[in-house]
């Protein structure tokens, strides 16, 4: 959540429990200049990492949420730049930020360890072992899942919290007709990068009209060459024709892509499938995890902003490792906790001591 000192706000850090409370902590933090590491925590458990602890803070969620309030500095390193300029790019990078420090180290809270694409490093923390160390885990968390590592250091222990960026969620849409209209904007208010790919005139004057990030005018046989299918892509066909379809599921069944939902019932999915095994294509033996069809979640949808709806989740789901049910339904929490590891945890070595410098 971005503060300014006249009270403007973007963003936020919770549903509304914190956002008052953040925002005189804020206040505070831009008169003093000095960040500030504030636990909220309902439960009875205290935070370890907690410098400014509050144990009374009622959370309407019931749970522990740590929170580092800082005031940007214009002549220090600019970490929103950094993350920016990777959404742009469209790469996943990694965020290290200390979050605690012992006394008498060199490292302070809110400094930072970021990695360039072209591997370099850019950071305030002045000890060359400690930043390399951070450095080095950081380039093996991109594609994980973030975490506080705990630094073993000869005056105490450093924690550093690497924050995975991820990109936009890449979603290509095969079809770009009136029940795409939905889909389109349901896709752009989550800030998924969206490209419809459609050779009909009419459909791309549509297309464009829609604020696509991309918009492919080409025919089926040219998909391959003109449309990026990675890992990280979630794919919908919905020509309502038979032959693009077919064309568009054989090229993206050959693709890397994670997610390829298939509007229609599963009666024309199957048959989409069985011509594509007669004119012999070649599937890995995953298609069955990654093909959808009927694309969307089981919720009753309808109308097409109904589908569009099921669709949403349902790649929301599916990229989250869920099943998508009702979450009354599932055991344990929604959230996994964000436990603190070791260095020698993140990358199951013996842990290696950090020689840090003491300060002045």
């Amino acid at each position: 959540m971005l503060i300014t000192e006249d009270g403007q706000l973007t963003g936020c850090v919770s549903g509304g429990c914190l956002e008052r409370d953040v925002i005189e902590r804020a206040r505070r933090a831009l008169r003093s200049g000095e960040p500030r590491l504030i636990t909220y925590d309902s439960g009875s458990d205290l935070d370890p990492l907690a410098e400014d602890l509050d144990e009374d803070f009622g959370l309407g969620c019931n749970g522990s949420v740590r929170v580092l309030i800082e005031a940007l500095d214009p002549g220090g390193l600019d970490h929103l730049a950094y993350v920016s300029a990777c959404s742009q790019a469209r790469c996943d990078a990694v965020l290290a930020t200390v979050v605690e420090a012992d006394a008498g180290l060199a490292v302070k809270i809110a400094q930072r360890v970021m990695m360039q694409p072209d591997g370099s490093v850019v950071s305030d923390i002045a000890h060359d072992s400690l930043r390399n160390e951070i450095a080095a885990d950081a380039g093996a968390l991109v594609g994980g899942a973030s975490a506080v590592v705990r630094y073993a250091c000869a005056q105490g222990h450093v924690a550093v919290f690497l924050e995975r960026i991820e990109p936009p969620r890449p979603l290509v849409l095969f079809g770009a007709g009136h029940d795409a209209v939905p889909l389109v904007r349901l896709a752009r208010g989550l800030g998924w990068h969206l490209t419809l790919v459609d050779e009909r005139p009419s459909n791309i004057v549509r297309a464009r009209s829609l604020g696509a990030d991309a918009v492919v005018a080409c025919s089926p046989h040219e998909i391959a060459a003109r449309v990026p299918l990675t890992p990280r892509t979630a794919v919908v066909v919905m020509n309502h024709n038979y032959r693009a379809d077919l064309e568009a599921l054989r090229i993206v069944l050959s693709s890397p892509v994670r997610y390829v939902g298939v509007l229609g019932p599963r009666r024309r999915t199957e048959h989409l499938l069985t011509a594509l095994r007669a004119r012999g294509s070649q599937h890995d033996s995953h298609v069955s995890e990654r093909l959808y069809g009927p694309v969307g979640l089981d919720i009753g949808a309808d109308n097409p902003e109904e589908i569009a709806l099921a669709i949403v989740a349902e790649i929301q789901a599916a990229f989250a490792g869920r099943c998508g049910g009702s979450s009354r339904d599932r055991r344990g929490p929604l959230h996994a906790r964000g436990d603190i590891v070791s260095e020698a945890a993140l990358r199951s070595a013996a842990t290696c001591e950090v020689q840090c410098a003491t300060s002045d």
